[in-house]
């Protein structure tokens, strides 16, 4: 079943329609750089130590994900979770990802933000398909 067929009224027929435009404005026939990703990769899902940082709570894991999924969604769920931060505060936290010699500092700008768009999209759908199926 496709967004615009779901019939719950809890979803906003904006943000689907706003969801399918972002869907569509994507390359239809992209080459995307995949990964596995923990898929739940948060600062409350980390412990750092001096020598170590051990990660917990592996049940989203998933193969072939998109480049950078993770760390988007430990910079993205952080601030908004943790900090309550503005996305214009998060966007220059995303900037530090782009720097030279970052985790997506060798893709250009707009590699950069096709993949944001696609963490956005693959977090959105899954969030709303989960929501949908609450009683």
């Amino acid at each position: 079943m496709g967004l615009s067929s779901s019939n719950d009224s809890r979803i906003s027929r904006g943000l689907v329609s706003k969801l399918q435009r972002c869907l569509e404005s994507t390359d239809k026939n992209p080459l995307i750089d995949t990964t596995i990703a923990h898929g739940n990769f948060t600062p409350w899902n980390t412990r750092v130590g001096t020598n170590f940082i051990s990660v917990c709570d592996w049940g989203l894991t998933q193969r072939e994900m998109p480049a950078g999924f993770d760390a988007f969604h430990f910079i993205i769920q952080g601030s908004i979770l943790l900090e309550h931060s503005s996305w214009h505060r998060i966007s220059h936290k995303l900037a530090r990802l782009y720097e030279k010699n970052a985790l997506m500092g060798s893709y250009s700008r707009e590699h950069q933000q096709f993949y944001l768009d696609l963490y956005l999209i693959i977090n959105t759908v899954y969030y709303l398909d989960l929501y949908s199926r609450q009683s």
